[in-house]
C-alpha cells in the first residue's frame, strides 16, 4: 500500500468512526434533561439556554420556567423521554486542568503532486475557566510532506472551549506561536523557523469525568526555511522559503 493510499484510508476511518458514533447517540431523538441539585432535589425538562456566569434556563416538564445556577448542579445527566435513565450521563469537567493529546493528518498539492500527505503530533496542557473557554500551552510537531525531511517543532498558546453541555458538543480552537526547524539530513546546510498559527472546529465525542475523544477540522500556517546544499562539487546552495498551509484533520484524546 503506498503512502497516499493510507493517507486516504486513515482519513476514511476517523470520519467513518465518527458517523458511527455520532448515529449511537442520536439513536434515541427525544432526550429529557435532569438535574440533580446539591439540596437534595431533581428536576427534570429542558435546558432552553445558559446565560452569563453558567447560569442554565430551565423548562420544566410542567412548563415553568427557572433559572438555575450551575454552583447549585451536583449533576446534570439525559434520559430518554418516557423511558429509562442513560447509562452515560453528562459529567464533563467544566472547570480545571485538562491535557489534550492530538494526531493530525495534513492534506496539501504541489505542481508535481495531486496530493501531499502530512502528518503531526500536539500535546498541550491548560486551564479552562468555564466550558465556553479555557487557556493553553503546548508543542506541535509537524512534518508536511512525509516524503521530505522538512519538519518542523512549534510551540504555542490556545484558547479552546466546548458550545453544549451535552454528551457531543462542537468545539473551537485557536492557536499561535513560533515554529523551530532542526537539521537531520546531509543535505540541509541550515534551517530556520517562524510564525506558526492553526483555527480548527470539530465535536467532542462524549462528556465524561475522565478521558473523552475529539475530531476535528482546520487550517494550518507556518512559516519555514531551508538551505540545501545542491552541488558536492562547486557549493551551490538553495534556499527554500516557505509558507506552509494546510487543512487538517485531526483526532485526539481529551483528559
Amino acid at each position: 500500500m503506498s503512502v497516499h493510499h493510507l493517507y486516504r484510508f486513515l482519513i476514511c476511518t476517523v470520519v467513518c468512526l465518527t458517523a458511527v458514533f455520532i448515529k449511537a447517540q442520536d439513536a434515541a431523538i427525544h432526550y429529557l434533561d435532569v438535574l440533580d441539585l446539591k439540596n437534595g432535589s431533581r428536576l427534570t425538562g429542558t435546558i432552553t439556554r445558559i446565560e452569563s456566569d453558567s447560569v442554565y434556563v430551565f423548562k420544566l416538564v410542567t412548563g415553568a420556567t427557572l433559572y438555575i445556577h450551575s454552583r447549585t448542579v451536583k449533576r446534570l445527566y439525559q434520559k430518554v423521554q418516557g423511558g429509562p435513565l442513560l447509562l452515560k450521563s453528562y459529567n464533563f469537567r467544566e472547570r480545571g486542568w485538562y491535557g489534550l493529546i492530538q494526531m493530525d493528518f495534513m492534506d496539501g498539492q504541489a505542481v508535481n503532486s495531486p496530493l501531499i500527505p502530512g502528518f503531526g503530533l500536539n500535546a498541550q496542557v491548560g486551564y479552562r475557566l468555564q466550558r465556553l473557554y479555557g487557556f493553553s500551552g503546548g508543542v506541535r510537531y509537524s512534518q508536511f510532506n512525509l516524503q521530505s525531511v522538512e519538519k518542523v517543532l512549534a510551540g504555542y498558546g490556545e484558547v479552546r472551549g466546548y458550545l453544549l453541555p451535552r454528551q457531543v458538543s462542537p468545539f473551537y480552537a485557536l492557536a499561535a506561536g513560533f515554529g523551530w526547524t532542526y537539521v537531520r539530513s546531509g543535505n540541509i546546510l541550515n534551517a530556520s523557523g517562524g510564525f506558526y498559527w492553526s483555527p480548527q472546529i470539530g465535536l467532542r465525542l462524549g462528556a465524561f469525568r475522565n478521558t473523552v475523544a475529539t475530531i476535528g477540522i482546520g487550517y494550518q500556517f507556518q512559516r519555514a526555511a531551508f538551505n540545501y546544499n545542491i552541488s558536492q562539487w562547486d557549493r551551490r546552495t538553495l534556499e527554500k522559503r516557505i509558507e506552509f498551509r494546510r487543512l487538517t484533520l485531526s483526532t485526539g484524546l481529551l483528559f
